[in-house]
């Protein structure tokens, strides 16, 4: 395999970057989304609450790349999502 020069790395890392920005910024939007249209409003400071969901991903990633692809990312996801997704949102207070 070949090695990547540094300018290459640098430019990977520019889009990856770019990318998990994107993703936060769609994440506050979904959020924002969230409580227009359902009332439920995050339970963190909005920047917070999409960074959670974000940084999770992050670290299963991370955790794959770790373990050299064998343990698969989604492991355990069912409950630690579960606990995440309850406590993410919650109902906004009522305008009189």
């Amino acid at each position: 395999m070949a090695a990547c020069s540094p300018a290459r790395r640098r430019a990977c890392g520019t889009r990856i970057h770019q990318l998990f920005e994107r993703l936060e910024t769609q994440l506050r939007q979904v959020l924002r989304e969230a409580e227009l249209r359902e009332g439920r409003r995050p339970s963190l400071p909005a920047s917070a609450a999409a960074n959670l969901p974000l940084a999770t991903a992050e670290g299963r990633i991370s955790q794959y790349v770790r373990s050299d692809f064998r343990r698969r990312p989604t492991e355990h996801w069912e409950d630690q999502w579960g606990l995440l997704s309850a406590q993410l949102l919650r109902e906004a207070p009522q305008t009189a």
